[in-house]
This record gives C-alpha cells, structure tokens and sequence, in this order.
C-alpha cells in the first residue's frame, strides 16, 4: 500500500494511518483470513472477526480493524483484485463512550497548563489547542511544525 494507496479525500496517507491500518491487518485479519483471496472473503468472514474481538477490544479499536478492511478493499477494487467489500454493513459493537463530566473553560485550561512543569506544558497544550491525539503528539517531527506559519500538518 505504502505510496499508492489514497484516503476517502483522494490524498495519500499519512505513515502513521499507514501503519495503523497495516498493524490492524497484521494482527487480526491476517490471522484469520490470510490464506484466502481476497475475492473469496464475505461479510460473514469479517462479521466473525468483528464478534471475537468484541469482548476483548473497544469499539474504536473494532471500528479500526473493520477500517483497515474497508482501506484494502478500496485499494484492491481499484485495480479489480475484489469486486466487492465485505466489510459493508458489518455489525459494530456499541461505542460505549462515557459522559463528560466537566469541561475547562479556556482562562480555567491556561491556570492548569500554569500548574504544570514546563516540559509538560507543550504537550497538554498540543493536545487541547491543537485537537491533537496522544499518538499524534508522540509521533509529530519538526518538519510537521511551521513557526511561520503557526501551523502543525
């Protein structure tokens, strides 16, 4: 996939959506259904996935997997290797998301960075400011930061 697959918006993945959706591949569809062409895997097979990672991961992480799934096959469709998607209306499990119970107001989010040591600051700062995920702020190189610009790509 590395180079010449391309996202839901046309453009080329980012290598960590890369990695992620190889990850999910490897570790819970190749397993499975790694000796099958990838015109002979049905619904069935990926629901049956789906039902035995249910108990042990969360929702996100099953949407993951279903999501790496849908990725390969809209790669292989486009250069007819499968004429179908066998993750197209799978049964997700429940999201099971927890209420928030407070949200900082932004002068209340400022004294709670100033609570903080200074090489911590940057990454909670990141991650409320910038919207930014815990693998996002690990993973973010320099060449992602443009200062000029006062943008994080």
């Amino acid at each position: 996939m590395r180079g010449k697959a391309l996202n839901k918006r046309g453009r080329r993945y980012k290598p960590s959506a890369i990695d992620a959706i190889e990850g999910s591949l490897k570790k819970h569809v190749e397993p499975k259904l790694g000796k099958k062409r990838l015109r002979n895997i049905r619904r069935g097979d990926v629901q049956a996935i789906i039902d035995e990672l249910t108990p042990d991961l969360s929702g996100s992480s099953v949407r993951r997997v279903v999501n790496s799934i849908r990725a390969l096959y809209a790669w292989a469709q486009d250069r007819d290797l499968a004429n179908h998607d066998p993750a197209h209306r799978v049964r997700l499990p429940a999201m099971d998301a927890t209420p928030v119970d407070w949200v900082a107001t932004p002068a209340e989010f400022v004294q709670l960075l100033g609570a903080l040591e200074p090489v911590d600051q940057l990454a909670y700062a990141l991650a409320a400011y910038g919207c930014g995920r815990a693998q996002q702020i690990r993973h973010l190189r320099w060449q992602d930061v443009d200062l000029d610009a006062g943008s994080i790509e």
